[in-house]
Protein backbone atom coordinates (compact mmCIF):
# COMPACT_ATOMS: atom_id res chain seq x y z
CA UNK A 1 0.00 0.00 0.00
CA UNK A 2 1.52 3.26 -1.05
CA UNK A 3 0.74 6.77 0.19
CA UNK A 4 -1.65 7.73 2.88
CA UNK A 5 -5.11 6.21 2.84
CA UNK A 6 -8.07 7.25 4.97
CA UNK A 7 -8.95 4.94 7.85
CA UNK A 8 -12.47 3.63 8.00
CA UNK A 9 -13.27 4.24 11.69
CA UNK A 10 -16.67 2.63 11.40
CA UNK A 11 -15.11 -0.76 10.80
CA UNK A 12 -12.85 -0.69 13.88
CA UNK A 13 -14.85 1.45 16.33
CA UNK A 14 -18.60 1.08 15.93
CA UNK A 15 -20.63 4.17 16.76
CA UNK A 16 -22.41 4.06 20.16
CA UNK A 17 -26.16 3.64 20.06
CA UNK A 18 -28.26 6.75 20.28
CA UNK A 19 -29.60 7.41 23.82
CA UNK A 20 -33.19 6.37 24.45
CA UNK A 21 -35.13 9.23 26.05
CA UNK A 22 -38.43 7.38 26.04
CA UNK A 23 -37.97 6.12 29.67
CA UNK A 24 -36.99 8.29 32.67
CA UNK A 25 -33.59 7.63 34.12
CA UNK A 26 -33.88 5.75 37.40
CA UNK A 27 -32.11 7.32 40.39
CA UNK A 28 -29.21 5.40 41.72
CA UNK A 29 -29.37 3.69 45.11
CA UNK A 30 -26.88 6.22 46.43
CA UNK A 31 -29.06 9.16 45.38
CA UNK A 32 -32.13 7.55 46.96
CA UNK A 33 -30.33 7.05 50.26
CA UNK A 34 -29.06 10.64 50.24
CA UNK A 35 -32.58 11.99 49.62
CA UNK A 36 -33.99 9.90 52.47
CA UNK A 37 -31.17 11.04 54.75
CA UNK A 38 -31.80 14.70 53.91
CA UNK A 39 -35.53 14.29 54.64
CA UNK A 40 -34.71 12.74 58.01
CA UNK A 41 -32.39 15.64 58.80
CA UNK A 42 -35.04 18.18 57.79
CA UNK A 43 -37.60 16.37 59.96
CA UNK A 44 -35.24 16.50 62.96
CA UNK A 45 -34.75 20.23 62.39
CA UNK A 46 -38.48 20.89 62.06
CA UNK A 47 -39.06 18.86 65.20
CA UNK A 48 -37.22 21.58 67.13
CA UNK A 49 -39.08 24.54 65.64
CA UNK A 50 -41.06 26.35 68.39
CA UNK A 51 -44.85 25.91 68.14
CA UNK A 52 -45.34 29.62 67.50
CA UNK A 53 -43.31 29.38 64.25
CA UNK A 54 -44.64 26.06 62.99
CA UNK A 55 -47.15 27.52 60.53
CA UNK A 56 -44.51 29.83 59.06
CA UNK A 57 -42.23 26.82 58.56
CA UNK A 58 -45.03 24.96 56.75
CA UNK A 59 -45.22 27.80 54.20
CA UNK A 60 -41.55 27.52 53.17
CA UNK A 61 -42.09 24.77 50.59
CA UNK A 62 -44.33 21.84 49.75
CA UNK A 63 -41.82 19.31 51.08
CA UNK A 64 -41.78 20.95 54.52
CA UNK A 65 -45.55 21.28 54.52
CA UNK A 66 -45.87 17.57 53.69
CA UNK A 67 -43.60 16.64 56.62
CA UNK A 68 -45.38 18.95 59.06
CA UNK A 69 -48.80 17.68 57.99
CA UNK A 70 -47.91 14.02 58.48
CA UNK A 71 -49.76 12.42 61.38
CA UNK A 72 -46.68 10.58 62.62
CA UNK A 73 -44.65 13.78 62.70
CA UNK A 74 -47.39 15.63 64.61
CA UNK A 75 -47.40 12.93 67.28
CA UNK A 76 -43.60 13.09 67.55
CA UNK A 77 -43.79 16.87 67.73
CA UNK A 78 -46.37 16.81 70.52
CA UNK A 79 -44.32 14.30 72.51
CA UNK A 80 -41.16 16.34 72.00
CA UNK A 81 -42.62 19.68 73.11
CA UNK A 82 -45.21 18.34 75.58
CA UNK A 83 -47.11 21.63 75.40
CA UNK A 84 -50.76 21.59 74.30
CA UNK A 85 -52.22 24.31 72.13
CA UNK A 86 -54.55 26.93 73.59
CA UNK A 87 -57.46 26.68 71.15
CA UNK A 88 -59.74 29.11 72.99
CA UNK A 89 -61.69 29.52 76.19
CA UNK A 90 -65.17 29.17 77.60
CA UNK A 91 -66.88 31.80 79.63
CA UNK A 92 -70.20 31.86 81.41
CA UNK A 93 -72.09 35.06 80.74
CA UNK A 94 -74.70 36.70 82.88
CA UNK A 95 -77.22 34.71 84.87
CA UNK A 96 -79.28 32.39 82.67
CA UNK A 97 -76.94 32.92 79.69
CA UNK A 98 -75.53 29.88 77.90
CA UNK A 99 -71.74 29.36 77.99
CA UNK A 100 -69.85 30.63 74.97
CA UNK A 101 -66.65 29.39 73.34
CA UNK A 102 -64.21 32.06 72.13
CA UNK A 103 -61.55 30.66 69.76
CA UNK A 104 -57.98 31.98 69.90
CA UNK A 105 -56.90 30.04 66.77
CA UNK A 106 -58.52 28.91 63.53
CA UNK A 107 -60.17 26.07 65.44
CA UNK A 108 -63.93 25.89 64.81
CA UNK A 109 -65.65 23.38 67.10
CA UNK A 110 -69.11 21.98 66.47
CA UNK A 111 -71.91 24.25 67.69
CA UNK A 112 -71.77 24.78 71.44
CA UNK A 113 -74.73 23.26 73.30
CA UNK A 114 -76.89 26.25 74.17
CA UNK A 115 -79.26 26.40 77.09
CA UNK A 116 -79.87 28.88 79.86
CA UNK A 117 -79.51 25.91 82.23
CA UNK A 118 -75.92 25.16 81.14
CA UNK A 119 -72.73 26.27 82.86
CA UNK A 120 -69.18 25.33 81.84
CA UNK A 121 -67.34 23.97 84.88
CA UNK A 122 -64.00 22.56 83.72
CA UNK A 123 -61.85 21.83 80.65
CA UNK A 124 -59.15 19.18 80.37
CA UNK A 125 -57.83 16.50 77.99
CA UNK A 126 -59.89 17.72 75.00
CA UNK A 127 -63.13 17.69 77.01
CA UNK A 128 -65.31 20.34 78.56
CA UNK A 129 -67.56 19.60 81.53
CA UNK A 130 -70.95 21.33 81.45
CA UNK A 131 -73.33 21.55 84.38
CA UNK A 132 -76.97 21.05 83.33
CA UNK A 133 -79.42 22.19 86.01
CA UNK A 134 -82.53 21.62 83.94
CA UNK A 135 -85.21 20.11 86.17
CA UNK A 136 -86.17 17.62 83.45
CA UNK A 137 -82.73 16.00 83.18
CA UNK A 138 -80.21 17.48 85.64
CA UNK A 139 -76.64 16.26 85.41
CA UNK A 140 -73.34 16.76 83.64
CA UNK A 141 -72.52 16.89 79.94
CA UNK A 142 -69.02 15.77 78.91
CA UNK A 143 -68.28 17.22 75.48
CA UNK A 144 -65.29 16.52 73.23
CA UNK A 145 -64.85 19.65 71.13
CA UNK A 146 -62.66 17.99 68.49
CA UNK A 147 -64.97 15.04 67.73
CA UNK A 148 -68.24 16.64 68.83
CA UNK A 149 -69.10 13.62 70.98
CA UNK A 150 -71.33 14.39 74.00
CA UNK A 151 -72.27 12.18 76.93
CA UNK A 152 -74.81 12.93 79.64
CA UNK A 153 -74.50 11.63 83.19
CA UNK A 154 -76.44 12.22 86.37
CA UNK A 155 -75.25 14.18 89.37
CA UNK A 156 -73.69 12.12 92.18
CA UNK A 157 -76.20 10.86 94.76
CA UNK A 158 -76.31 12.62 98.10
CA UNK A 159 -75.11 10.64 101.08
CA UNK A 160 -77.48 10.46 104.03
CA UNK A 161 -75.70 10.95 107.35
CA UNK A 162 -78.77 11.11 109.57
CA UNK A 163 -78.12 14.79 110.29
CA UNK A 164 -79.51 17.89 108.67
CA UNK A 165 -77.04 19.01 106.00
CA UNK A 166 -76.85 22.15 103.88
CA UNK A 167 -74.91 22.42 100.65
CA UNK A 168 -72.51 25.36 100.70
CA UNK A 169 -70.68 25.06 97.41
CA UNK A 170 -69.46 22.58 94.83
CA UNK A 171 -66.85 22.30 92.12
CA UNK A 172 -66.09 19.68 89.49
CA UNK A 173 -63.28 18.43 87.25
CA UNK A 174 -62.99 16.22 84.17
CA UNK A 175 -59.96 14.22 83.04
CA UNK A 176 -58.88 11.26 80.94
CA UNK A 177 -59.40 7.96 82.78
CA UNK A 178 -56.06 6.66 81.49
CA UNK A 179 -54.13 9.57 82.97
CA UNK A 180 -52.81 7.41 85.81
CA UNK A 181 -51.70 4.75 83.32
CA UNK A 182 -49.35 6.92 81.30
CA UNK A 183 -51.69 8.27 78.62
CA UNK A 184 -49.95 11.04 76.66
CA UNK A 185 -53.36 12.58 75.76
CA UNK A 186 -52.26 13.02 72.15
CA UNK A 187 -55.21 11.03 70.86
CA UNK A 188 -57.56 9.92 73.62
CA UNK A 189 -60.70 11.16 71.87
CA UNK A 190 -63.59 8.84 72.55
CA UNK A 191 -61.68 7.13 75.35
CA UNK A 192 -62.84 6.67 78.95
CA UNK A 193 -63.00 9.66 81.26
CA UNK A 194 -63.48 10.54 84.91
CA UNK A 195 -65.55 13.29 86.52
CA UNK A 196 -64.60 14.35 90.03
CA UNK A 197 -67.30 16.19 91.97
CA UNK A 198 -66.35 17.96 95.21
CA UNK A 199 -68.87 19.64 97.48
CA UNK A 200 -68.84 21.30 100.87
CA UNK A 201 -71.78 20.99 103.21
CA UNK A 202 -72.47 21.91 106.81
CA UNK A 203 -74.25 19.86 109.44
CA UNK A 204 -76.31 21.14 112.33
CA UNK A 205 -78.98 23.77 112.69
CA UNK A 206 -79.75 26.03 109.75
CA UNK A 207 -78.27 29.15 111.37
CA UNK A 208 -75.61 27.40 113.44
CA UNK A 209 -73.32 24.90 111.76
CA UNK A 210 -71.64 22.40 114.05
CA UNK A 211 -69.11 21.22 111.44
CA UNK A 212 -68.06 21.62 107.84
CA UNK A 213 -67.64 18.55 105.69
CA UNK A 214 -66.03 18.35 102.25
CA UNK A 215 -66.83 15.27 100.17
CA UNK A 216 -65.56 13.97 96.83
CA UNK A 217 -67.00 11.39 94.47
CA UNK A 218 -65.70 10.07 91.14
CA UNK A 219 -67.70 9.03 88.08
CA UNK A 220 -66.11 6.53 85.68
CA UNK A 221 -67.39 6.26 82.12
CA UNK A 222 -66.13 2.66 82.07
CA UNK A 223 -68.40 1.57 84.93
CA UNK A 224 -71.11 4.17 84.35
CA UNK A 225 -71.41 4.76 88.10
CA UNK A 226 -70.30 7.12 90.85
CA UNK A 227 -67.95 5.94 93.57
CA UNK A 228 -68.70 6.15 97.26
CA UNK A 229 -68.02 9.54 98.79
CA UNK A 230 -64.72 10.36 100.44
CA UNK A 231 -65.27 12.91 103.20
CA UNK A 232 -63.08 15.05 105.43
CA UNK A 233 -64.50 16.94 108.41
CA UNK A 234 -62.80 19.83 110.14
CA UNK A 235 -64.46 21.63 113.03
CA UNK A 236 -61.71 24.24 113.42
CA UNK A 237 -62.73 26.39 110.49
CA UNK A 238 -65.63 26.82 108.13
CA UNK A 239 -64.69 26.80 104.50
CA UNK A 240 -66.12 25.74 101.19
CA UNK A 241 -64.67 24.75 97.85
CA UNK A 242 -64.43 27.66 95.48
CA UNK A 243 -67.42 27.78 93.17
CA UNK A 244 -66.24 28.32 89.59
CA UNK A 245 -62.62 28.34 90.74
CA UNK A 246 -60.32 26.36 88.44
CA UNK A 247 -58.95 22.97 89.41
CA UNK A 248 -55.38 21.85 88.74
CA UNK A 249 -54.08 18.39 87.84
CA UNK A 250 -50.49 17.51 88.81
CA UNK A 251 -49.46 13.88 88.68
CA UNK A 252 -52.16 11.76 90.33
CA UNK A 253 -53.73 14.58 92.33
CA UNK A 254 -56.33 17.27 91.73
CA UNK A 255 -56.06 20.58 93.56
CA UNK A 256 -58.96 22.91 94.34
CA UNK A 257 -59.29 26.26 96.09
CA UNK A 258 -60.78 26.06 99.58
CA UNK A 259 -62.27 29.39 100.57
CA UNK A 260 -62.36 30.29 104.24
CA UNK A 261 -60.85 32.95 106.49
CA UNK A 262 -57.47 32.04 105.00
CA UNK A 263 -57.27 30.49 101.55
CA UNK A 264 -56.28 26.82 101.58
CA UNK A 265 -55.63 24.32 98.82
CA UNK A 266 -57.71 21.14 98.81
CA UNK A 267 -55.89 18.08 97.45
CA UNK A 268 -57.69 15.00 96.17
CA UNK A 269 -55.48 11.97 95.52
CA UNK A 270 -56.89 10.00 92.60
CA UNK A 271 -55.09 6.83 93.64
CA UNK A 272 -55.91 6.66 97.34
CA UNK A 273 -59.13 8.72 97.10
CA UNK A 274 -57.92 10.77 100.04
CA UNK A 275 -58.72 14.41 100.80
CA UNK A 276 -56.23 16.71 102.51
CA UNK A 277 -55.66 20.44 102.91
CA UNK A 278 -52.56 22.54 102.32
CA UNK A 279 -52.05 25.89 104.00
CA UNK A 280 -51.13 28.91 101.89
CA UNK A 281 -49.34 32.12 102.88
CA UNK A 282 -51.40 34.80 104.62
CA UNK A 283 -52.85 36.52 101.58
CA UNK A 284 -55.90 38.56 100.80
CA UNK A 285 -59.18 36.71 100.49
CA UNK A 286 -59.60 34.98 97.12
CA UNK A 287 -56.06 35.79 96.01
CA UNK A 288 -54.46 32.38 95.62
CA UNK A 289 -54.73 30.21 92.50
CA UNK A 290 -53.06 26.76 92.39
CA UNK A 291 -50.62 26.45 89.47
CA UNK A 292 -48.03 23.98 88.20
CA UNK A 293 -44.41 25.12 88.66
CA UNK A 294 -41.94 22.70 87.10
CA UNK A 295 -44.15 19.73 87.95
CA UNK A 296 -44.77 20.80 91.54
CA UNK A 297 -47.53 22.68 93.33
CA UNK A 298 -47.37 26.45 93.29
CA UNK A 299 -49.76 29.33 93.79
CA UNK A 300 -50.35 32.53 91.88
CA UNK A 301 -51.30 35.82 93.49
CA UNK A 302 -52.01 39.25 92.04
CA UNK A 303 -51.54 42.53 93.90
CA UNK A 304 -50.82 46.11 92.86
CA UNK A 305 -50.40 45.27 89.17
CA UNK A 306 -47.94 42.47 89.91
CA UNK A 307 -48.34 38.73 89.52
CA UNK A 308 -46.49 36.69 92.12
CA UNK A 309 -45.79 32.98 91.90
CA UNK A 310 -44.79 30.90 94.92
CA UNK A 311 -43.53 27.33 94.89
CA UNK A 312 -43.91 24.78 97.67
CA UNK A 313 -40.67 23.26 98.89
CA UNK A 314 -39.71 20.95 101.74
CA UNK A 315 -37.24 22.26 104.33
CA UNK A 316 -34.62 20.27 106.26
CA UNK A 317 -37.24 19.26 108.83
CA UNK A 318 -39.50 17.79 106.17
CA UNK A 319 -42.02 20.62 106.50
CA UNK A 320 -43.54 22.18 103.41
CA UNK A 321 -42.85 25.90 103.07
CA UNK A 322 -43.81 28.47 100.45
CA UNK A 323 -40.98 30.29 98.66
CA UNK A 324 -41.38 33.21 96.27
CA UNK A 325 -40.62 31.89 92.81
CA UNK A 326 -41.07 34.85 90.47
CA UNK A 327 -42.66 38.28 90.04
CA UNK A 328 -44.14 39.66 86.82
CA UNK A 329 -44.72 43.42 86.81
CA UNK A 330 -47.63 44.19 84.53
CA UNK A 331 -46.71 47.85 84.28
CA UNK A 332 -43.63 46.84 82.29
CA UNK A 333 -45.77 44.85 79.87
CA UNK A 334 -48.92 46.94 79.47
CA UNK A 335 -49.93 50.54 80.26
CA UNK A 336 -51.14 51.03 83.82
CA UNK A 337 -52.97 53.65 85.79
CA UNK A 338 -49.68 54.70 87.37
CA UNK A 339 -48.12 55.60 84.02
CA UNK A 340 -50.95 58.07 83.46
CA UNK A 341 -50.45 59.70 86.83
CA UNK A 342 -53.38 58.12 88.67
CA UNK A 343 -52.79 57.64 92.37
CA UNK A 344 -55.44 55.06 93.17
CA UNK A 345 -54.58 51.44 93.74
CA UNK A 346 -56.99 49.95 91.27
CA UNK A 347 -55.65 46.60 90.18
CA UNK A 348 -55.65 45.11 86.75
CA UNK A 349 -56.70 41.63 87.69
CA UNK A 350 -57.77 39.42 90.54
CA UNK A 351 -58.40 35.71 90.78
CA UNK A 352 -61.68 36.05 88.86
CA UNK A 353 -59.82 37.42 85.84
CA UNK A 354 -56.65 35.30 85.88
CA UNK A 355 -56.56 31.69 84.78
CA UNK A 356 -53.60 29.34 84.58
CA UNK A 357 -53.42 27.39 81.31
CA UNK A 358 -52.67 23.85 82.50
CA UNK A 359 -49.73 22.14 80.84
CA UNK A 360 -48.09 25.44 79.88
CA UNK A 361 -46.30 28.36 81.52
CA UNK A 362 -49.09 30.68 80.44
CA UNK A 363 -51.89 32.53 82.17
CA UNK A 364 -54.97 34.20 80.73
CA UNK A 365 -55.43 37.81 81.83
CA UNK A 366 -58.83 39.45 81.45
CA UNK A 367 -58.34 43.23 81.54
CA UNK A 368 -61.06 45.84 81.67
CA UNK A 369 -60.13 49.47 82.30
CA UNK A 370 -59.81 52.76 80.46
CA UNK A 371 -56.58 51.68 78.77
CA UNK A 372 -56.85 48.02 77.89
CA UNK A 373 -59.87 45.87 77.17
CA UNK A 374 -59.64 42.24 76.23
CA UNK A 375 -58.18 38.85 77.04
CA UNK A 376 -54.42 38.38 76.90
CA UNK A 377 -52.02 35.47 77.24
CA UNK A 378 -48.90 36.00 79.34
CA UNK A 379 -46.02 33.53 79.33
CA UNK A 380 -44.65 33.61 82.86
CA UNK A 381 -41.15 32.61 81.73
CA UNK A 382 -40.61 34.56 78.51
CA UNK A 383 -42.87 37.48 79.54
CA UNK A 384 -44.39 37.42 76.06
CA UNK A 385 -47.88 38.88 76.01
CA UNK A 386 -50.44 38.50 73.25
CA UNK A 387 -53.99 39.75 72.86
CA UNK A 388 -56.33 36.90 71.94
CA UNK A 389 -59.78 38.51 72.28
CA UNK A 390 -61.13 42.02 71.95
CA UNK A 391 -63.90 41.65 74.52
CA UNK A 392 -63.59 41.32 78.27
CA UNK A 393 -64.83 38.13 79.85
CA UNK A 394 -64.80 36.91 83.43
CA UNK A 395 -64.56 33.41 84.88
CA UNK A 396 -62.93 32.01 81.76
CA UNK A 397 -61.95 28.35 81.30
CA UNK A 398 -58.97 27.78 78.98
CA UNK A 399 -59.42 24.95 76.46
CA UNK A 400 -56.22 23.24 75.32
CA UNK A 401 -55.50 20.29 73.06
CA UNK A 402 -52.56 18.67 71.29
CA UNK A 403 -54.70 18.95 68.15
CA UNK A 404 -53.24 21.65 65.87
CA UNK A 405 -56.04 23.21 63.80
CA UNK A 406 -53.70 25.31 61.64
CA UNK A 407 -51.69 22.27 60.54
CA UNK A 408 -54.90 20.31 60.02
CA UNK A 409 -56.13 23.03 57.68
Amino acid sequence: MSGTEPIDSSSSYPAPPAPDFSLPMQPTHRATCMAALMEELVEEILLRVPPAHLIRAAMVCKAWCRILSDGGFRRRYSRFHRTPNLLGYFYNGAFMDAPEFVPTTSFSPPPVPTSCYYMARDCRHDRVLIDDINDDSPGFIVWDLVTGNRQHLSFPPCAHTGQQTYLCSSTDAVLCARHQHGCDHLDCHGGPFLVVSVKTQTTGAENYATSTCTCASVYSSETGAWSAETCATNQDYYGSVGFMKPSLLIGDALYFTLQCAVIRILKYDLGSHRLSTIDTPQVRHNQAIPIDIDGGLGILQSHRNCIYTLSRQVDLNGVGVWVRHDVAELETLIPTWHTLGYEDDREYADDDTIRFVEGTNTVLLCLNNDIELGVFTLNLKSRQMRKVAQTWDEDVLPYTSFYDPDLAN
